[in-house]
């Protein structure tokens, strides 16, 4: 199976948008919610929660925090900073167009962090002027331009 944020072919494990911990006892945490994700990729999600998808471009939006802190406080770098957002593979596009909103949304809320820029709205507010700077927006359909990060952690601008 392909990873939706970095493309590697191969293991992938199942990454809870909305965190299984946040679901009632029996509500269904797997319908429209899991996406599967290499090993590095949800480390990066879930503990260090360095990108989240957005709700409306229906891409990932990554941190800009260059480190993060291990769970035995060792500091280590963030691959993901300098990337800005990037979009999944086709093959997962349809699935991330079936998560709820909302669950993206609480995801957004309280588990993606980023550097002194407040709210994820604020930062992804920031992101859209940053974009639409350096020409990276599309007006028309009011979202990044097409972008993806390789297996290599590199980015293609499509």
């Amino acid at each position: 199976m392909q990873c939706s944020v970095c493309s590697t072919e191969g293991f992938t494990e199942k990454a809870h948008i909305k965190s299984k911990s946040r679901f009632q006892k029996f509500e269904n945490d797997k319908i429209f919610n899991i996406l599967p994700i290499c090993p590095r990729c949800h480390y990066y999600f879930d503990v260090c929660k360095a990108f989240t998808l957005h709700n409306e471009w229906k891409c990932w939006v990554f941190s800009d925090k260059a480190n993060f802190y291990s769970a035995d406080e060792i500091l280590f770098d963030n691959p993901f900073s300098n990337f800005m957002y990037a979009y999944p593979p086709k093959i997962h596009q349809k699935k991330i167009n079936r998560i709820d909103g909302e669950l993206i949304m609480e995801n957004q809320r309280k588990e993606f962090t980023v550097n002194n820029a407040g709210s994820p709205s604020k930062y992804f507010s920031d992101l859209e002027i940053i974009l639409r700077q350096i020409g990276r927006w599309d007006e028309h359909n009011q979202r990044p331009l097409g972008r993806k990060i390789t297996s290599e952690m590199k980015i293609i601008d499509e």
